[in-house]
């Protein structure tokens, strides 16, 4: 599993439009409805908040990483989103949040997810890939910094 088979330039979003929690979850799931990644939007959203409802999928160091399984879901993606402001995702660290990756995979993928998870977080924990991440500045650059 590759980042690049994950994730596409029509799936980044380098301005976030919404500024808390629930709207940046939405915007990006509408982001993969209109990418054609998602059938069902209120599928997949309704999984994702009720994981956000378990505990907060932001990791911390300002990077938050929504996912969800779903039978709205076609094929496993994620979506990448960047906010200009300093949006309260409730992360570990207790810092606020600009970059966004939401993570679907299909209902009966079984624990793809966390590969997902596994390979984003082996790159964000590196605080250069998020410092060019917050800078980049176009889509093609974000996917160039992820590979």
């Amino acid at each position: 599993m590759d980042i690049k088979d994950l994730l596409k330039k029509c799936m980044v979003k380098m301005v976030l439009e919404s500024q808390n929690k629930n709207d940046i979850i939405e915007e990006l799931v509408d982001l993969a409805v209109v990418s054609g990644y998602v059938k069902d939007k209120n599928s997949l959203l309704n999984s994702v908040m009720e994981r956000e409802e378990k505990k907060s999928t932001g990791i911390g160091f300002g990077v938050a990483m929504p996912h969800g399984k779903s039978e709205g879901v076609d094929s496993s993606f994620v979506a990448f989103g960047r906010s200009k402001y300093e949006v309260d995702f409730e992360a570990l660290d207790g810092d606020p949040c600009r970059l966004f990756f939401l993570i679907g995979v299909p209902e009966d993928a079984t624990d793809e997810h966390l590969k997902v998870l596994s390979l984003l977080s082996r790159r964000l924990i590196n605080p250069d890939i998020r410092e060019k991440l917050l800078n980049a500045g176009d889509g093609d650059e974000v996917l160039r910094i992820l590979e």
